[in-house]
């Protein structure tokens, strides 16, 4: 299960200080509305920087070189505060908001765990909304080994209740109102399952993984598909192209032309900070970069307009980037080429000289023209349409009804949603 390093400040940054450091010495993590940066001075010694747009920022803690050298500290992100520790010692602090505070837990560091055969030591964390389940575990070069118990914690890391499973926990997640631990014995792999954190039973799930935890869909979209990432409001999405940003996930626009294969978000209060990662998720040397929530959801309301109109065939939906849907005398246009691949007509071609674009899915061809409000579907002949195909920017755009009826679909128009419902109908 993927865990990511992280760092907060819960304060108000009325006036921040602006560092100017190298970009190759900074890492960064975000949580509860704010960026922390990581990053490395002349003489060694790690500070951590805290900014809730991702270009104010404000330090928070230095420690010298002798301390936090060779990746001895680490951050953890958690879903809600940020924990820091120490692999040598086990020693744990998280942010409250105004400083690093020491957890209240009955037990010790390294609880279970030979503290000598082990380079490091480790914390995982789940968050539920108003508590944490915390385990422990430790890596050398000949693997790991977990301690058997896992910790609930309260809002403010005081530990409130402890269960020792009688085997070692290999993960923890909280998913769906329900807290889950995977653990492993002589005969195999057994996953618990607890509303509460207290009190555990034995979960009907055979996993080797558990599964990751789904990230909460802003309340300004219509969809997050896998892949997508996102700082809260705004959506980001890099499938092996360029940058792009949406505020519904469903119309985008490019914002950055970067050739990364994935991307980090950290986001913070009103901005957020974008680090390209590689094919495994972990964060290249490539350039950070800082977007302004407020400045990019104004850019996509003056591309898509305030309330755009949607099309959705069997509850999916039908996504743009950097053009829009258009409305003709009152018929909703959408680009030909891009509506056919998604409705699953994926040959598609376009002969310029005579306007003519042709669609096929291997077993029906749909033919159009520019300017004719009649278009040839293959088994049904001519099939008129209420407007003619225009030829907007070398794109040919067509009635999206008239595509539904071609396709022998049907549809719904929903007002209060401004949405144009599709669906297949289904075979006797």
């Amino acid at each position: 299960m993927r865990r990511r390093v992280i760092s907060v400040l819960a304060a108000a940054l009325a006036a921040a200080l602006v560092l100017a450091v190298p970009a190759s010495a900074w890492e960064y993590a975000s949580g509860n509305g704010y960026i922390i940066r990581e990053r490395v001075e002349e003489d060694g010694a790690h500070v951590w920087d805290v900014s809730a747009n991702g270009r104010d920022w404000l330090p928070t803690d230095r420690m010298p070189r002798e301390q936090a050298a060779s990746g001895r500290m680490a951050l953890l992100e958690t879903g809600g505060a940020v924990v820091r520790y120490d692999r040598q010692s086990g020693g744990m602090s998280y942010w409250n908001g105004t400083e690093w505070k020491k957890p209240e837990l009955d037990f010790e560091p390294l609880e279970g765990l030979d503290g000598a055969e082990y380079i490091y030591y480790n914390y995982d964390l789940a968050y539920g909304g108003e508590s944490y389940l915390l385990r422990q575990y430790a890596t050398s070069s000949g693997g790991e080994v977990k301690s058997d118990w896992v910790v609930l914690l309260n809002g403010t890391f005081q530990q409130v209740a402890k269960h020792d499973f009688g085997a070692p926990v290999t993960d923890l997640a909280y998913i769906d109102g329900a807290y889950y631990v995977l653990t492993l014995w002589e005969d195999g792999y057994k996953t618990y399952r607890s509303s509460d954190g207290r009190n555990w039973a034995l979960s009907g799930w055979s996993v080797f993984g558990l599964p990751e935890p789904r990230p909460e869909k802003p309340a300004t979209a219509k969809t997050l598909v896998p892949g997508d990432e996102t700082d809260g409001w705004l959506i980001y999405r890099m499938n092996g192209g360029p940058l792009q940003v949406s505020v519904d996930g469903v119309y985008f626009r490019t914002l950055d032309p970067w050739n990364a294969v994935g991307l980090k978000v950290y986001g913070g209060q009103g901005g957020a900070v974008l680090v390209p990662t590689d094919k495994l998720g972990i964060v290249t040397s490539g350039k950070p970069l800082v977007v302004d929530d407020a400045e990019q959801a104004a850019l996509l309301r003056d591309t898509f307009g305030p309330s755009p109109t949607y099309v959705a065939l069997d509850g999916k939906y039908f996504s743009l980037t950097d053009r829009t849907l258009r409305t003709t005398a009152g018929c909703t246009m959408a680009p030909l080429r891009e509506l056919a691949i998604w409705m699953g007509y994926y040959d598609f071609s376009y002969d310029a000289a005579t306007g003519t674009a042709v669609c096929n899915n291997g077993v029906q061809t749909i033919t159009v023209r520019v300017g004719s409000t009649r278009g040839q579907v293959s088994g049904r002949g001519q099939v008129p349409m209420a407007v003619p195909p225009e030829l907007v920017g070398w794109k040919v755009y067509v009635p999206v009804r008239f595509m539904v009826d071609a396709a022998g679909l049907e549809d719904v128009w929903d007002a209060e949603q401004n949405t144009l419902w599709i669906t297949t109908p289904e075979q006797a």
